[in-house]
């Protein structure tokens, strides 16, 4: 469960606990529509005396009191919680430029573009090897040719990064704060290969 998903169902817990105790029902009433008195039927041929839109009275019985805010518990649990989604993230990325699916930034001024020409930080797909263009530098992707494509390498990365992830999360959620505390050191210090 993500961070998104676990403040949607904190809220929508928090506002039906609100809402249930304000609402007549919840409260043994069987409340009545209230009639609006300017509610009329349309008569071809009469002038309509107020808008059909102002139609809508709201009934004074019913009181909603506004939302209260987290308890610094929840809000702990939140930031370890961003905490976790960061770490998660970061060690993704890491994979990913370890398995070359990311490529580098390209070179951004004529030196740099030499250096990594002479340096042979770069790869021209075999199709495009011979083509010919008004800007032949569209074809190169730049990234080291010595770090090879592994994708099953990096699914193999990421689905033990989600489940230390989901770990540490049921650990926050569980076990508290300070636990969770422990085990988002523990995931940021343990490497994936």
């Amino acid at each position: 469960m993500n961070k998104e998903m676990l403040q949607a169902l904190k809220f929508y817990h928090q506002r039906f606990q609100e809402l249930s105790s304000t609402v007549p029902e919840a409260q043994g009433c069987n409340p009545t529509p209230v009639p609006n008195p300017d509610m009329r039927v349309h008569t071809p041929g009469k002038k309509k005396e107020k808008d059909m839109y102002n139609t809508l009275q709201v009934n004074p019985s019913i009181r909603i009191e506004p939302t209260q805010d987290f308890s610094a518990i929840e809000t702990a649990q939140d930031h370890l919680i961003e905490r976790l989604s960061d770490a998660t993230e970061a060690k993704i990325q890491a994979a990913k430029a370890a398995k070359g699916l990311i490529n580098d930034d390209r070179p951004r001024t004529a030196q740099s573009f030499v250096d990594r020409i002479l340096a042979g930080k770069f790869v021209i797909p075999e199709d495009r090897k011979n083509q010919t263009s008004y800007d032949p530098t569209d074809y190169i992707t730049w990234r080291d040719p010595s770090i090879k494509k592994d994708e099953a390498g990096f699914e193999a990365i990421a689905t033990a990064v989600n489940a230390a992830s989901d770990d540490v999360m049921d650990t926050i959620i569980v076990n508290g704060n300070e636990a969770g505390l422990a085990a988002i050191k523990a995931f940021k210090a343990k490497t994936f290969n």
